[in-house]
């Protein structure tokens, strides 16, 4: 099974977020309140997402502004959404997941507790995410109730469908649009059907892995997470069916980051993904060494004074931003370097 045994009781709260959200209009904090009701997900919608606030402050501030004028319910229903984005992460200290959904719980004039054993359960996490899961979080947190308000729009009969059939419910969570929640997106399946979706939410070490074990799926799929259950089948015939694509054994042999110079590749793709990266690192000195070429094939041809011209014309750009000092001695060098290619 791909999820871990010693997180049991993590699993057993994600049973209730599936049966209290998805199955009914319940309330993880409060049962028989109906929190996850299509109205107060529709309200949290219209006031979160409807309502977005592009300023610098920290989440918890701009959250605060968004909800100023939310009622009880929906503010209760902002803190268990805010609950199951926390209950995932494995690095996020359990203190400071319970400060901030306790921040959010209090803006209510009818402020709710977490319950004890859901606020312990904090304490641990269920998958690995990367610096974007806490960076993006709003878009996380959109993400959640966009799938949520669209899933109670479906007709009862496929809900409880896609329930039994994780392959349905992944089709249904793949149309609700995102951005910059792919981490969430991927957490949601594993948090839903453990036993079936790996507990791994970078789409990149998916990919890594079915990359690497290619030779052990043996019915072709474009579905990474088909791919990866043909996987695992395959080596829990040797590993066991507990076995965690992070174990020692077998975490080396798919991370192409596991030494050193994997890990500057590893960095150097990193930087290469970013939007301006052709613009920061690349497209300005392909233009430097076009410049240059011609001073290169003007040194045998031009006179000191063209050739002296060109050359500082060519680093002109970066020259603007040195020091005065500097540029003088660049200018000097170069100088001496065209008097002596044309002495």
């Amino acid at each position: 099974m791909a999820k871990t045994r010693e997180r049991d009781a993590l699993y057993e709260i994600a049973g209730r977020f599936v049966d209290a959200a998805l199955r009914r209009d319940d309330s993880l904090f409060t049962p028989g309140t109906p929190v996850w009701s299509l109205e107060t997900l529709q309200d949290l919608h219209d006031k979160f997402i409807g309502r977005p606030d592009e300023s610098s402050d920290r989440f918890e501030v701009k959250l605060r502004r968004q909800l100023a004028d939310a009622p009880p319910r929906t503010l209760q229903l902002m803190g268990e959404v805010l609950y199951v984005h926390l209950l995932l992460p494995i690095a996020f200290k359990g203190e400071t997941k319970r400060r901030l959904l306790e921040t959010v719980l209090g803006w209510s004039p009818q402020p709710v507790r977490i319950p004890a054993e859901l606020a312990a359960a904090l304490d641990q996490g269920l998958v690995r995410v990367g610096t974007a899961y806490n960076s993006y979080r709003p878009f996380q947190l959109h993400f959640l109730i966009e799938l949520a308000l669209a899933w109670k729009k479906l007709p009862e009969a496929q809900r409880e469908q896609a329930l039994a059939d994780p392959w349905l419910f992944k089709e249904i969570a793949w149309r609700v649009p995102f951005q910059k929640a792919q981490g969430q997106r991927e957490g949601l399946l594993h948090l839903v059907f453990p036993d079936v979706f790996e507990d791994i939410v970078l789409r990149k070490a998916k990919e890594q892995i079915t990359h690497r074990f290619t030779h052990l799926v043996s019915e072709p799929t474009e579905d990474v997470d088909r791919a990866l259950a043909q996987i695992r089948r395959k080596l829990a015939e040797t590993l066991g069916p507990d076995f965690s694509f992070y174990d020692q054994e077998i975490a080396p042999k798919w991370q192409i980051e596991s030494d050193k110079w994997g890990e500057f590749i590893g960095w150097a793709r990193r930087f290469h993904e970013l939007g301006d990266f052709d613009e920061q690192e690349r497209t300005y000195k392909l233009e430097v060494a076009a410049a240059l070429r011609e001073v290169r094939e003007a040194l045998e041809r031009t006179s000191r004074e063209t050739l002296e011209s060109k050359l500082l014309a060519a680093l002109g750009q970066e020259a603007e931003e040195m020091r005065r000092e500097d540029w003088d001695s660049l200018r000097a060098q170069v100088r001496q370097v065209a008097a002596e290619k044309k002495g």
